[in-house]
């Protein structure tokens, strides 16, 4: 038998996200006039989290001003869909809504708590649709995907030297352009990004369709039947390296850890019987 003892910290300071004062493994941000604050086992546990260097409350100081930011961040999550969170490194974590807005949250690696929210506007309004089904953000570029055979495709010139330092990436001097990529364009599928360890290539990937039956058309190239294409990052240009059909369906699909010019997939057989 293994058992985890982890502990859980909700950032948000809402009223309905209930935790008990006896549950010294789970805490949330309070605000200083609230009552929960006023009973004995609140206050010790307060005591307790405070004596360990965590944040019972969260401060409006300038510059940061980490209180309204983090309210804001909790609107635009209930009103706009995640389609992009990953960690950028072990104190930011990166997030984009479907409207663009990219959030950068810089956490404090011994607690867990937030030091900082970070809002990008640059993505809004500059993308082709809502509709987004992938995100990859790399030192020097951008990718956007969505269920049409176009990628949003942005070169950062002049990128960040520290890849812990938060800049907006209109000073990084952008350069963003609408690609079109290979795949059958009779419908639209959603398009799933992977980029190598080395983030110099970078994989399109969507469902198979060796089972269907495509309209006779002369100009019809391999490459638009293809639902797997290879593309390497190569400053400002995208540029096609291969592209492969496969038998089934992928449901996953990445480069090897071993080999980076080795693509693994996993792909799934639906019997008829």
């Amino acid at each position: 038998m293994l058992t985890l003892l982890s502990e859980l910290h909700f950032w948000s300071t809402k009223e309905d996200i209930t935790v008990k004062d006896t549950d010294l493994g789970a805490t949330k941000y309070y605000e200083k006039k609230s009552e929960n604050a006023k009973s004995i086992y609140s206050e010790g546990k307060k005591h307790y989290f405070e004596s360990r260097g965590f944040k019972w409350n969260v401060d409006n100081k300038k510059p940061n001003k980490l209180r309204n930011a983090l309210k804001l961040l909790e609107e635009e999550l209930r009103q706009r869909r995640i389609v992009f969170c990953k960690w950028k490194n072990n104190l930011i974590v990166q997030i984009m809504l479907s409207n663009g807005l990219l959030i950068h949250v810089a956490i404090n690696p011994f607690t867990g708590d937030i030091n900082r929210i970070y809002f990008d506007k640059y993505f809004i309004g500059k993308l082709i649709s809502e509709q987004i089904t992938d995100v990859i953000i790399t030192q020097t570029h951008v990718l956007v995907s969505y269920n049409e055979n176009q990628i949003t495709f942005v070169h950062l010139q002049k990128p960040t030297p520290k890849r812990n330092n938060l800049e907006k990436i209109a000073l990084m001097d952008p350069r963003i352009y609408n690609v079109i990529i290979g795949g059958p364009t009779t419908r639209k599928i959603p398009k799933h990004l992977v980029c190598s360890h080395a983030q110099d290539l970078v994989i399109v990937w969507t469902k198979s369709s060796q089972n269907e039956v495509y309209p006779w058309r002369p100009t019809v190239k391999d490459a638009d039947r293809a639902n797997l294409h290879v593309y390497k990052l190569n400053g400002p240009k995208l540029e096609l390296l291969c592209y492969y059909w496969t038998e089934y369906d992928p449901i996953s699909v990445d480069f090897s850890l071993l080999n980076g010019f080795q693509i693994h997939s996993v792909e799934q057989k639906v019997s008829k019987k």
